[in-house]
């Protein structure tokens, strides 16, 4: 996962109990930074990550900005507030 910075900030955060990668990456975006995800590299899933970018959304409040490049393959995510 590659996290593309757009704001300052450069920290890399983590938590404990149970959450994915992919959460955890989630959760340490500052306003402004996006995450791309590869398919096959960062992704092994039959369905897209979605659910848990929904969720964390939910529970967080947090406004986050996701979806598919045309080149396709990849996945991005952006904060925004």
């Amino acid at each position: 996962m590659k996290i593309n910075n757009t704001a300052e900030g450069n920290d890399e955060t983590l938590f404990k109990g149970r959450s994915t990668r992919l959460s955890q990456a989630i959760l340490s975006l500052k306003p402004g930074q996006e995450l791309h995800i590869e398919k096959g590299k960062d992704w092994i899933g039959k369905k897209p990550p979605y659910y848990v970018i929904n969720r964390v959304k939910k529970k967080t409040g947090w406004q986050l900005v996701s979806g598919r490049p045309l080149e396709g393959g990849k996945w991005i995510v952006r904060r925004i507030k």
